[in-house]
């Protein structure tokens, strides 16, 4: 796998494409695209969650329970786990 760097010149670009109205991209799909680019050279330690501190649902766990910990954790997204919390399986 290889990863190109981009200049801030084709990060221009992309914003302004996103930018146009009729781009075929939806508002939230573009706010999340600029979100990305605005993280710049954020350090991933000051964004990232501690594991003791990470709210996740084990997939096992009655719709009720997860339901409560979805609107009480305040996230937009829970990691989904089957038998520990090291298998995530996906995200809700």
């Amino acid at each position: 796998m290889s990863f190109k760097l981009f200049k801030k010149k084709r990060f221009n670009q992309i914003e302004e494409m996103l930018d146009v109205e009729d781009a075929g991209i939806e508002k939230d799909e573009k706010d999340m695209i600029k979100g990305i680019f605005g993280l710049g050279e954020t350090p991933v330690k000051s964004i990232m969650v501690p594991r003791t501190d990470v709210v996740a649902i084990s997939v096992d766990e009655p719709k009720g329970e997860v339901l409560k910990k979805v609107v009480q954790s305040g996230h937009s997204r829970i990691p989904v786990y089957e038998g520990t919390i090291d298998n995530v399986i996906g995200f809700l």
